[in-house]
């Protein structure tokens, strides 16, 4: 199995950033996820207690210790150590949830 596939196939927990909002999965979901509403960022972490660490810190620190983070993830990106996507076309964010689907499209 190609390392792309196995990437796919494993499973993450995510936060999703998208302005303001930081949301995070309290389960492990693949790569082909979905989130609505599409956030600007997605990042994936190969443990809950990291991510919501991670999410915290977003949401607590300073602009400039987060711009600092944000600026730091791509040698862990680039290892595999955390997985990231960015949608092409985000959603503004709400105030309401975040809503996470995991697996190919339920409507065709």
């Amino acid at each position: 199995m190609s390392t792309q596939n196995k990437a796919k196939k494993k499973r993450y927990y995510w936060i999703a950033l998208n302005g303001p909002s930081v949301a995070a999965t309290t389960i492990p979901l693949s790569k082909n996820l979905s989130v609505s509403p599409t956030p600007e960022q997605l990042l994936g972490f190969s443990t809950y207690d990291e991510a919501k660490r991670i999410q915290h810190f977003l949401l607590t620190s300073p602009m400039e210790e987060v711009v600092k983070y944000i600026e730091s993830l791509p040698p862990r990106i680039r290892s595999g150590e955390v997985q990231y996507i960015r949608p092409t076309n985000p959603e503004p964010y709400t105030e309401g949830i975040t809503a996470w689907h995991d697996g190919p499209a339920l409507v065709a």
